[in-house]
């Protein structure tokens, strides 16, 4: 069994998916969830190459981000006053958390939320009844998401993102270091 998603995470994938190849690219995908994450790291392969393929799933996932904004934002918490009036670290924890929950209850990944002093640490990991492998293209995308709330939280400004280990690649768990200082 491969990853799998709900059907409103899976409008949301497919909208950020036009919005950054075009509907043109975005129509070679097979319309059903089963085999979408093979399929878009086939399309984004074949017509941009790896290096390029991943930097367009990067821009997915921040396109992505803005859309659940929009949609779940109010639901998760994200638009009280409470959340707005909260320190930066504590905003950042309580959003990482809420992403986290929310992504839990309509995936099959589990995620983990960690502090250190320089980074804000998020483990992935895939269900046990999910026998593939996480994919690079769902690693990039999933940077891309971190990146862009990030940069909604912190008013337009960037703070690094960088994947440390990746299910792909042997690991026991695709980690994520965000950094809690932008860049100047």
């Amino acid at each position: 069994m491969a990853l799998s998603h709900s059907p409103e995470i899976h409008q949301v994938l497919l909208e950020s998916t036009h919005e950054v190849l075009g509907k043109g690219q975005s129509g070679l995908l097979q319309p059903g969830e089963k085999a979408f994450w093979t399929e878009l790291e086939r399309l984004l392969t074949e017509q941009f190459g790896t290096l390029t393929g991943r930097g367009m799933a990067i821009r997915m996932g921040r396109s992505g981000f803005q859309t659940g904004l929009r949609r779940w934002g109010e639901m998760l918490g994200f638009y009280s006053l409470d959340f707005r009036l909260m320190p930066f670290p504590r905003r950042v924890r309580f959003g990482l958390d809420q992403i986290a929950r929310f992504l839990e209850e309509r995936t099959t990944l589990q995620m983990s939320i960690l502090e250190e002093p320089e980074h804000w640490i998020v483990e992935i990991r895939q269900t046990p009844s999910c026998t593939n492998p996480t994919s690079p293209v769902l690693c990039s995308l999933l940077m891309g998401m971190f990146q862009e709330f990030m940069q909604w939280l912190g008013s337009g400004r960037f703070f690094p993102v960088r994947e440390t280990q990746c299910v792909a690649q042997g690991s026991p768990c695709c980690r994520f270091e965000i950094s809690r200082k932008p860049l100047e």
